[in-house]
């Protein structure tokens, strides 16, 4: 019902005639714009933020009040713009705003993909008020990227918002294609980038072991990755004193 006044799509080393499909529609929409991206593997993390971003190098950010993240595998209701732009101009301390994701389940329907609280934006369909966006430097090149985005948020006095009620249907789940250990090492990383600490790094753990199957096992597995990642040298790009508010903010929700 509204349309986006510009829309690039990313070709992050497709093999399905994106570029093909993309340059045909070119000639009826003049919104769209393509940008090619070469890789060696399936975009996760740190990756994905690199193709976003090479697809940012190509528009003047400061020409637009919204930019949003969208992954390809996803479908949305016809009036999801107009929702966003109204609670947008609603809220103006609103810096993140998206709907509810939904996943495919065995007898063909949807069911909402599970989130905490409606305070968490999927990293498959962020929107973005671009004074925020520029605010908190763009997204952190690591993995957890999709979480140190909104802590950056509120660090800075922005709040986040997930409509439960704007349902999108997301085809292919979050981690579907890692297989779940390799979810568990991911997630231990996400633990260290965000700079938890050990004791809440391993209630957040132990805490995706009631919610993921295999269920506990998951949850010592990814305790047991974040303990061996803190053998590891390499340095967060999230600040301290970022890190100190985001350790605030998830023990008062823990609580």
């Amino acid at each position: 019902t509204v349309p986006f006044d510009k829309i690039v799509v990313v070709d992050d080393g497709s093999t399905d005639k994106t570029p093909l499909i993309v340059n045909e529609l070119k000639e009826r929409h003049s919104t769209l714009h393509l940008v090619q991206n070469t890789k060696s593997e399936r975009a996760v993390g740190s990756k994905v933020v690199r193709a976003f971003n090479s697809g940012l190098k190509s528009i003047c950010i400061e020409d637009f009040d919204l930019i949003s993240k969208f992954d390809a595998d996803l479908e949305f209701p016809q009036d999801y713009n107009e929702h966003l732009i109204n609670t947008f101009q609603d809220d103006d301390d609103l810096g993140l705003l998206g709907g509810m994701c939904q996943v495919p389940i065995q007898d063909g329907s949807w069911k909402d993909e599970k989130v905490s609280k409606n305070d968490h934006v999927r990293g498959a369909l962020k929107t973005y008020r671009v004074t925020a966006f520029q605010q908190i430097g763009g997204l952190y090149t690591m993995m957890g990227w999709d979480s140190a985005d909104e802590f950056a948020l509120r660090h800075h006095g922005h709040s986040i918002v997930m409509l439960p009620h704007l349902k999108v249907k997301h085809f292919r789940p979050t981690n579907a294609a890692s297989g779940w250990i390799k979810a568990c090492k991911l997630n231990a990383q996400v633990y260290k980038n965000l700079r938890y600490g050990f004791v809440l790094s391993i209630l957040s753990a132990l805490k995706r072991g009631l919610y993921n199957r295999p269920l506990v096992l998951t949850g010592l597995v990814t305790a047991f990755y974040y303990t061996l990642s803190i053998f590891k040298a390499n340095e967060s790009p999230v600040s301290q004193e970022i890190g100190k508010s985001t350790r605030k903010y998830r023990w008062k929700t823990m609580f």
